[in-house]
């Protein structure tokens, strides 16, 4: 490799040129990826999911954030940023910093189209049988695993949709309920514990 190009190479150039190729090379090996194998990028729970009130807010706006410095929107950053610098500096022939300025307008811009992409792609993506425990309250469930006189047994309530969820129940009235009897939710003790009592 001739060293001297290195000496002749202009630095701002080579910044350009790094981001550029990186920015593609990973952005063509996370569409490689996406369609091979799946998107690893993002965790998703199961089909289930539990709604926690007020917290989700919080959660939701956490959510934009991440958005905003996800992988994606980097790489696009990067991409861009080398790319547009690339053209106004050597194309253009435009100064180092108007060419910078303008490569990191441009890359924030695409960024921020990238995030807002992905996003309303997630919205697309049905997000399953969204789950409270507090509105099984009076519905009728199947008991599951023998629910004894102190202690807690298994029941299964079936939920919009289809799905099935199984919850620990303990007898409201304080007496033994078999297995494969049908009971009614009258309390909730906890997040995953119900109270129940014989159907009449």
């Amino acid at each position: 490799m001739n060293i001297a190009l290195f000496k002749t190479t202009d630095w701002l150039e080579v910044v350009f040129w790094g981001c550029a190729l990186a920015g593609t090379v990973f952005l063509f090996l996370r569409v490689v990826l996406m369609l091979t194998a799946g998107d690893f990028s993002e965790v998703h729970d199961g089909d289930v999911h539990v709604d926690h009130g007020a917290h989700g807010d919080v959660h939701a706006d956490s959510d934009v954030a991440f958005e905003l410095i996800s992988i994606n929107s980097l790489t696009a950053f990067f991409m861009m940023f080398g790319w547009i610098g690339l053209s106004c500096y050597k194309q253009f022939a435009l100064n180092s910093a108007l060419s910078i300025i303008l490569a990191t307008v441009t890359g924030i811009g695409c960024m921020l189209v990238t995030a807002f992409l992905f996003r309303a792609a997630k919205k697309l993506v049905s997000q399953g049988v969204k789950f409270n425990i507090y509105d099984t309250v009076g519905k009728v469930a199947s008991v599951y695993l023998n629910i004894p006189l102190e202690g807690k047994g298994r029941i299964q309530i079936s939920l919009d949709g289809g799905m099935t969820r199984e919850l620990d129940a303990i007898s409201k009235d304080h007496e033994e309920i078999g297995s494969f009897q049908n009971v009614e939710i009258v309390e909730i003790i906890d997040k995953n514990t119900v109270a129940v009592k014989k159907l009449n």
